[in-house]
């Protein structure tokens, strides 16, 4: 073999240091790219959140104005000519904010009966086919942009007048690009990022930034590409018209055709990554450096005593007397210590043997006993003299004679043999042990015998087994737990449109599972009281549980299995209730009852939820979140059993039914 090559107190100290260093600057690297990634997610899903609200306010508005439009038209009674109060309408009409002009318009698209504002000395816009077409089709329009800059930039809204059921005509309103302006104000979007709303041609109808020199004008070439293709929305790259490197989300709108952009500057993107790598490097080169400065001077404390010792060592095998003074260091001076004890500890070592717990045996190399100490006598049972000059396989059951055998011979040549196997006492009962058989050779290197150390490890053999078997329940019931929180996170990210509002609302659900989690805890998982369930879930949230709920049922015990997904079930129920329900008044009451209902299979147990005193539900809710989902339909999975949800006029009622499962 060859020798492994020495190496320095303080090269080793330095290598432990960088092995040490080397993983948490790599861990501090991941932690660090791992939150400027999220900062990137976090930006990257506000610019989306603000696109669709921008896109929100700017249907809300088309809406609103073509709401008055059809609110007009359907007021309007056509004849071959125009009613004279007509005019006096749409001069009312006329006032409201934006709206520079209105007409009638035939079906090819010709003014019937207009009205021009005062402050207006251009000629009415001539409407395109497709407008009129859709128009006639029944349904309201949006033009695209005519004119420029923040006074003359327009677009015309259309609606269609009927008569019998038929469009006969089309009102129409041209109305200042401005007028769509203060939807920017809704977008929620930080100062230095840039908005905008293109026609169906690319051109601006609203621009957040210099929309006095943009309105009416044609966008990049990127942007019209991206909203004239396929899709309604995506995102797509370019340089903004101030020359800024941007990432653009876009959204089409089904109702105008307009499509609403929001840009983020990619400086802004790109910046948590950089600052992640500049905090990594000199972060890094800090602590490395620090560490190898503290590891050179503790290794120039230890080099000297550890030569020292040595000397001191070399003194005591050539007879002389050492070095008595005391090292700082503990292990060097424990070492040393050792050195002086070295003389007297081998006068010891027969009285330590005799005195053992363990099983010391001498054998010969015929396999006979020839010393047996009185931990051998403890561990098996045997006086000296009943197994003295017998052969040690007395002690090996029959299945393990051949194994034993094989030892033996291993030994003989010069082996040292450990492991575990099972031997057996005077009393033919078996037992595991632990053991070393080492050989013994005399003056001249002959193998005269082998000595056997034998310990009982029967106890320690059992708990490891038991602790296996804890372990593998415990695996179990962590992966349970993962999934289960997992599932939580998800369905909450899907219902919440916050990362705040997703911190609270998943924060609670783990406050109520973690309320279920530590009855289980005292129960030692097995079954869990009802009651103490029901009230430590309502204590979490409810801070006067006697005043507004009320709590009855027999005394029954269900599952830890089913504990938790009704508890998941109460903390929805009670975060719904302070929120919403009954819990929100100051009258408000709930009625928690349980009990158990024959039925022609084994009984089941139902359990109902009832609120008043709050208030008054006028319909059913149409939306359903993740809260309606876990009380129709993962508690109900999870019991096994059947849920009812009831929108009463005087408050919420909920109930399930389940076998109950010890």
């Amino acid at each position: 073999m060859s020798a492994t090559k020495s190496r320095s107190i303080q090269y080793r100290i330095f290598a432990l240091v960088i092995i040490i260093i080397a993983p948490l600057i790599v861990l501090f690297a991941l932690v660090a790219l791992g939150l400027a990634s999220a900062n990137r997610d976090t930006i990257e899903l506000r610019r989306q959140s603000s696109t669709k609200e921008l896109s929100s306010a700017v249907d809300r508005d088309f809406v609103e104005l073509e709401g008055t439009l059809s609110g007009l038209a359907a007021s309007l009674e056509i004849s071959d000519a125009a009613p004279r109060d007509f005019t006096q309408k749409l001069a009312e009409k006329a006032k409201l904010s934006g709206i520079v002009r209105m007409w009638i318009f035939s079906k090819s698209g010709e003014p019937m009966v207009q009205f021009v504002d005062a402050g207006s000395a251009n000629p009415i816009r001539q409407l395109d086919d497709k407008l009129t077409a859709r128009v006639f089709s029944g349904q309201p329009a949006a033009s695209s942009v005519a004119g420029e800059g923040m006074d003359g930039a327009t677009i015309v809204i259309a609606v269609p007048i009927y008569s019998d059921k038929a469009v006969v005509s089309g009102l129409a309103a041209e109305i200042s690009a401005a007028h769509f302006s203060h939807a920017f104000d809704e977008a929620a979007m930080k100062p230095n990022w840039l908005a905008a709303v293109l026609d169906q041609n690319g051109n601006f109808v609203a621009r957040s930034l210099d929309a006095d020199n943009r309105l009416g004008r044609p966008a990049r070439p990127e942007a019209r590409a991206a909203i004239m293709g396929p899709v309604i929305s995506g995102t797509f790259e370019n340089v903004s018209l101030e020359g800024a490197p941007v990432l653009n989300a876009f959204l089409r709108s089904n109702l105008t055709q307009w499509t609403s952009i929001v840009a983020v500057p990619k400086s802004e993107l790109d910046a948590p990554l950089w600052r992640a790598l500049a905090y990594t490097i000199l972060g890094g080169l800090s602590a490395l450096g620090l560490s190898l400065l503290a590891a050179t001077i503790m290794a120039a404390r230890i080099s000297g005593p550890v030569a020292n010792l040595s000397r001191h060592a070399t003194a005591l095998a050539e007879g002389q007397v050492g070095q008595t003074e005391k090292y700082r260091i503990t292990e060097i001076e424990s070492v040393r210590a050792s050195l002086d004890k070295a003389m007297a500890q081998s006068a010891r070592l027969a009285a330590l043997v005799a005195a053992s717990g363990d099983a010391i045996i001498g054998v010969d190399t015929d396999g006979r006993i020839q010393a047996w100490n009185k931990g051998a006598e403890e561990i098996f049972g045997y006086s000296p003299e009943e197994v003295i000059g017998k052969p040690k396989s007395i002690l090996v059951p029959d299945e393990l004679m051949a194994e034993f055998d094989a030892q033996r011979i291993q030994i003989l040549e010069g082996e040292i043999i450990r492991g575990e196997s099972v031997r057996l006492r005077k009393n033919a009962r078996k037992i595991d042990v632990e053991f070393v058989d080492a050989p013994i050779s005399d003056s001249f290197g002959n193998i005269t015998g082998y000595s056997t150390t034998i310990r009982d490890i029967t106890e320690r053999t059992a708990y490891r087994e038991h602790r296996q078997l804890l372990l593998r329940e415990l695996a179990h019931r962590t992966k349970n737990q993962l999934a289960v929180i997992q599932s939580i996170a998800q369905q909450t990210k899907r219902n919440t449109s916050s990362l705040d509002g997703f911190i609270e609302t998943f924060n609670g659900r783990i406050q109520g599972l973690a309320a279920s989690h530590d009855i289980l805890s005292k129960q030692q998982w097995h079954a869990i009281p009802m009651r103490e369930l029901v009230k430590t879930q309502v204590a979490v949230l409810v801070v006067e549980i006697d005043k507004s709920v009320t709590i009855s049922g027999p005394d029954i015990a269900i599952s830890a299995v089913h504990a938790e997904a009704l508890g998941l079930a109460l903390h929805e129920l009670i975060t719904n209730s302070i929120k919403y329900g009954a819990l929100s008044e100051q009258n408000g009451h709930v009625a928690i009852s349980w009990k158990l209902i024959a039925t022609p299979e084994p009984a089941k147990i139902l359990f109902e939820w009832l609120e008043s005193g709050g208030p008054k539900i006028r319909r059913t809710p149409l939306r359903r979140g993740f809260g309606s989902k876990v009380l129709s339909e993962i508690v109900a999975l999870s019991l096994n059993g059947t849920a009812r949800t009831e929108f009463r006029s005087s408050g919420l009622y909920w109930q399930i039914a389940w076998a109950p499962k010890i």
